[in-house]
């Protein structure tokens, strides 16, 4: 994404950017699903957008742990601290072991120490 964004600026535009691959014929639509799209926005900055996507597909799959521990980091990244800590423990109660999960709660508890 990174190298396609610094080649096409305009793509930094989700709305843009899946309008921009479909016509390429790069995506399937079928595949534009809201844990897709809901990782683009949170890659692209658009917090508001990937929280209500990334929260549609936890309500399709609440046992996913990508989607949880995605849905924890825009809320952290809103400064939310307490709701990405209750979704990061909620994704750690499914996958234990989540090596990045963890490393994600240490950081919302130091945010919530300060």
């Amino acid at each position: 994404m990174n190298i396609l964004i610094y080649q096409y600026p305009n793509l930094k535009n989700l709305k843009y950017a899946v309008k921009f691959f479909y016509e390429q014929h790069k995506i399937n639509m079928a595949d534009y699903t809201t844990k897709r799209v809901g990782l683009i926005a949170l890659f692209t900055g658009e917090l508001d957008q990937a929280i209500k996507l990334l929260t549609e597909a936890y309500n399709t799959n609440p046992k996913d742990p990508l989607v949880l521990y995605n849905l924890s980091l825009a809320y952290l990244k809103k400064k939310d601290f307490k709701t990405a800590l209750t979704i990061i423990n909620k994704c750690l109660t499914v996958k234990p072991n989540y090596l990045q999960a963890n490393s994600l709660k240490q950081q919302i508890l130091k945010q919530l120490k300060k």
